[in-house]
């Protein structure tokens, strides 16, 4: 690959990882499925890190939409499973 092409491949992987971040967030919040949060949190912030700099904007604003939102919504139910656990006697 030469380095024309290297921002729409990086555009490209960040928009992926971002669908992944938000199928594995959707994942987790599906109650039997026992799936933790951290992997869609996670991913998502690395899409969202990807998603930064040139590159196709299709590509990067479906990373950082998918990112941050996945993001976003792993970090809260973390959050309210740590006040659960900590409200638990």
């Amino acid at each position: 690959m030469d380095a024309a092409h290297a921002p729409a491949a990086r555009a490209r992987a960040a928009a992926v990882l971002g669908l992944f971040a938000a199928v594995a967030t959707c994942a987790a919040l599906w109650p039997a499925a026992g799936v933790p949060a951290w992997p869609g949190a996670s991913a998502g912030l690395g899409a969202v890190a990807l998603g930064i700099g040139p590159g196709p904007i299709g590509a990067r604003s479906v990373a950082t939409l998918c990112g941050s939102t996945a993001a976003l919504v792993g970090v809260l139910q973390i959050a309210v499973l740590w006040a659960a656990a900590g409200a638990l006697p």
